[in-house]
């Protein structure tokens, strides 16, 4: 009997109430069941048998249809059965609602929701597909959707190549686009919806960047009138290499006995001038001239002190030279052995349509050099701009101007037309001047300079190696990318 007795009262504790004790809640519960989707037309029954009342019982159910398709008529075969069923005669969501009443009057309501499905008939995301790194992939969704619906779609990335940062343009229509930042593979997922109605679909774009090893260079430069990567290295003798990016075809020419530390080309890109340091001596520089198209050598001269660390073609049969970085005069050498001291401590420079620029590191001052007659290197003007840092570029499609090492455009004023707020380690624009390719630490950034002040277009990661050369082809449609001992060929 003892252990009855403390059965019964660890039963009380624990919850259990005696059959004639009343319960705290008189009302029924319903239950409509559980929803789903269906083919449009099929028969679905309605299962109100999981409803139940704690403290009577049920008896009466009531089955209506509350929301439902525009144009639907169904309501349940038998309203006041515990099951029922109803047909989905219309493509869309259905709520069908339960209500249940006890044997005290008590009354709920449950609700259970229905779809009908078949609006989207069919979602196909496209055949796998591939681009080159950088090219526009074009994606090319179809749907075939009922008669009298309409569809919503959306675009998305479910993988991409490590560093891709691309965007999706227009990823609501079925062909939207996107720029293949980075090679590699792209997974990306089309969703469509008709109500509650959704399907998805998705594609694999495979991005390759072809490459076509050129060799190593210590300096290079890209002539438009032939379309070659030029590039220089040292072989025991300064060898000038003329290399198709696309291909990899290759044409050299010794140019002289020293060892290559720069190039340059003529703004017409018809002669090609290398500098460097001259196997007679460390204190003798040596430059040579060579024709583009065909390589062959047309003047080799030695330079006093000065290791021709940077070169400029300034004009028809002058070559300028300049030491890197120097704390000290700047010797520019002509054709004409016309040598003229220039007061800039830390010189860089670069042409621009003919128009000669120095860039003093040391002071920040920007000069416009005269670039004409003799003697050479007169200054038309100068000025001062603040924050400013080399290297400087050659840009400008009719307006002359160049783009500084931290980002910042100057005229011949010293005005900033603009501030790309980066530092740039290479720069080029296209023969119109609607862009600019800038490289920038690891990346490569193409800014769109259709408006005063330039809109970036992508960013993107050179595949391997350090960027050596970013150029455009003479019709602007391919950009040559040199990445060590690397090119890359794009379209834009």
């Amino acid at each position: 009997m003892r252990h009855l007795v403390v059965f019964a009262v660890l039963a009380a504790c624990n919850g259990f109430t005696h059959p004639d004790q009343p319960s705290s809640d008189p009302h029924p519960i319903a239950n409509a069941g559980i929803g789903s989707s269906y083919p449009l037309g099929s028969t679905v029954t309605l299962d109100g048998s999981r409803s139940f009342d704690p403290a009577g019982t049920i008896v009466a159910y009531h089955w209506d249809i509350g929301d439902h398709p525009a144009d639907s008529t169904s309501q349940p075969a038998s309203p006041g059965a515990m099951t029922t069923t109803v047909v989905l005669d219309q493509l869309g969501t259905y709520r069908a609602r339960l209500t249940v009443t006890d044997d005290a009057g008590n009354a709920d309501t449950a609700e259970v929701r229905l779809v009908a499905i078949g609006a989207i008939q069919n979602l196909d995301a496209g055949a796998p597909a591939s681009v080159a790194w950088l090219a526009t992939a074009q994606l090319a969704g179809t749907a075939a959707i009922v008669p009298g619906k309409q569809a919503s779609y959306a675009w998305t990335f479910l993988a991409r190549p490590a560093g891709s940062t691309t965007t999706l343009e227009d990823a609501t229509s079925l062909t939207p686009s996107f720029i293949a930042d980075a090679a590699g593979t792209y997974v990306l997922a089309l969703d469509a919806a008709v109500g509650d109605e959704t399907r998805e679909d998705t594609v694999t774009v495979e991005a390759t960047a072809p490459e076509v090893t050129i060799g190593s260079g210590a300096a290079y430069a890209y002539a438009t009138t032939t379309d070659r990567v030029l590039y220089a290295h040292d072989v025991g003798h300064a060898e000038l290499v003329s290399v198709d990016p696309m291909t990899g075809t290759t044409a050299t020419a010794n140019v002289g006995d020293f060892a290559p530390h720069a190039i340059a080309l003529a703004d017409d890109a018809t002669t090609v001038a290398v500098g460097g340091l001259s196997h007679f001596g460390s204190s003798f520089g040596e430059v040579a001239t060579a024709v583009v198209s065909t390589l062959a050598v047309t003047g080799d001269r030695l330079v006093v002190n000065d290791s021709a660390d940077q070169i400029v073609i300034a004009s028809a049969g002058r070559v300028d030279c300049y030491r890197l970085g120097a704390v000290t005069a700047v010797d520019m050498v002509t054709s004409q052995d016309v040598t003229v001291s220039f007061p800039a401590q830390a010189p860089f420079l670069a042409t621009s349509h003919g128009d000669l620029f120095l860039l003093d590191a040391a002071s920040s001052e920007l000069y416009l050099l005269e670039n004409g007659s003799l003697p050479p290197g007169q200054v038309l003007q100068h000025t001062t701009v603040a924050g400013i840092a080399p290297p400087i570029f050659g840009l400008g499609a009719s307006q002359p101007y160049v783009l500084a090492g931290a980002g910042q455009a100057l005229d011949a004023s010293g005005t900033v037309r603009y501030d790309l707020h980066m530092t740039v380690t290479a720069a080029a624009q296209n023969p119109l001047g609607t862009e600019l390719a800038v490289v920038s630490e690891s990346a490569i950034r193409v800014f769109s300079l259709t408006t005063s002040t330039p809109t970036l277009v992508f960013s993107a990661v050179v595949p391997h190696g350090t960027t050596r050369l970013v150029a455009y082809s003479a019709d602007g449609h391919r950009l040559i990318i040199v990445a060590d001992d690397v090119a890359f060929t794009v379209p834009r």
